[in-house]
């Protein structure tokens, strides 16, 4: 049975999650993050389960839509050891992002009704373009939109 170990990357993600789900009253926070380190303990017997990622890391989907999230962590065989790297919102994997913003940042918040979408370059961390949206709105006229400006500056490419 593998051992499973947190990084302490992997609190200050839950910090996020609990300040997301406070600000917006979706819930028991606690509960939810509860849900989420009940579900990573899989892991300790099924180590492999997660989908293959980047640089020999995996993904633990855990739930589903508004309730899902994603672990990302690596698992050493020669030790038996996961280490669990990062636990972000499954939303947050797609192109979708509902803002969760701490107090300090409250100028900038996008009001309950709205999402920032935005298109992000993984590898070079690199975001493209973002813009808030009604939650209302269309995602794949969202993603045209930004991509009719981008290819209209000369950023980005078609085929």
């Amino acid at each position: 049975m593998a051992r499973i170990e947190l990084a302490p990357e992997v609190f200050d993600d839950f910090d996020r999650v609990f300040d997301y789900l406070t600000q917006f009253e979706i819930g028991s926070a606690q509960e939810r993050i509860a849900e989420i380190l009940q579900a990573v303990q899989i892991l300790a017997t099924s180590p492999l389960i997660g989908r293959p990622a980047s640089d020999g890391k995996r993904e633990l989907i855990i739930g589903h839509a508004s309730r899902g999230y994603v672990a990302l962590y690596r698992y050493v065989a020669d030790v038996d050891v996961v280490f669990v790297l990062g636990v972000r919102g499954q939303r947050a994997d797609a192109s979708t992002v509902r803002f969760g913003l701490r107090a300090s940042h409250a100028k900038r918040a996008a009001l309950p009704g709205q999402i920032a979408f935005g298109l992000f370059l993984p590898g070079c961390e690199l975001m493209l373009a973002a813009s808030l949206h009604s939650v209302h709105e269309n995602e794949r006229q969202m993603l045209f939109g930004h991509l009719d400006r981008l290819s209209s500056s000369g950023f980005v490419a078609a085929r």
